[in-house]
């Protein structure tokens, strides 16, 4: 009897070990986001960011573009303030008009406290036309986007 056992035992528990050869075998792992090749877009592009009412210590945000992706972030500190703008997102083109998504940071500190203020959307533009697309704290974020013009 205890052989009996012992052999429906090692029946169990060598099932599953044989089954597994007859299973087709696990997918290749992805390459990580990083590796992952994007689709070029049609055209270079300049995506330029300003906010609304201008202040004296604004900066110029822009980035050219040739795949979807994109990154821009600046970062400065004076006396008075201490201040860090961010703005990430994609672009891509859709029916004659480009498709830019965004994620709008923007984080300052002075002698009185801070604030940080976080803005995520998508807005549909035409090339050469200026658009408020949120806002930001008590600013307006405007993104122009342009042909870059210069040869790659």
């Amino acid at each position: 009897m205890k052989t009996l056992m012992l052999m429906m035992f090692a029946a169990l528990v060598a099932t599953p070990l044989f089954a597994q050869d007859k299973k087709t075998p696990p997918p290749a792992p992805r390459p990580p986001m990083e590796a992952a090749v994007e689709e070029p877009l049609p055209r270079a592009m300049k995506i330029a960011f300003r906010f609304e009412p201008v202040e004296p210590d604004d900066r110029p945000l822009w980035v050219v573009v040739s795949t979807p992706r994109y990154i821009v972030e600046i970062n400065y500190e004076t006396k008075e303030i201490e201040a860090q703008i961010r703005v990430e997102g994609r672009v891509r083109a859709v029916e004659g008009k480009f498709l830019v998504t965004y994620n709008a940071q923007v984080r300052f500190s002075n002698a009185d406290g801070g604030a940080f203020f976080v803005s995520e959307g998508s807005a549909r533009l035409t090339p050469g036309k200026e658009r408020q697309v949120t806002t930001v704290g008590e600013r307006s974020l405007m993104v122009l986007l342009t042909y870059d013009d210069e040869k790659e």
